[in-house]
């Protein structure tokens, strides 16, 4: 199995969305969004959530 494939599996089961478009893969979904030419090039720390965690209300400095 080829790194690409790898990355394209560990998409699936995070329930990420793979698309390619012109020369460019887009991974995108739940907090992540990359645009890379090669699928090899992309880590797996990077399919993480930008935001983890559950979203808190904002509230005015006093």
């Amino acid at each position: 199995m080829s790194r690409a494939e790898r990355i394209i599996d560990e998409c699936k089961r995070r329930e990420l969305t793979v698309e390619r478009t012109g020369n460019v893969w887009r991974i995108f979904g739940r907090g992540v969004d990359i645009r890379v030419l090669h699928l090899e090039h992309v880590d797996l720390n990077e399919l993480n959530p930008l935001h983890p965690g559950p979203r808190t209300a904002w509230r005015e400095a006093r």
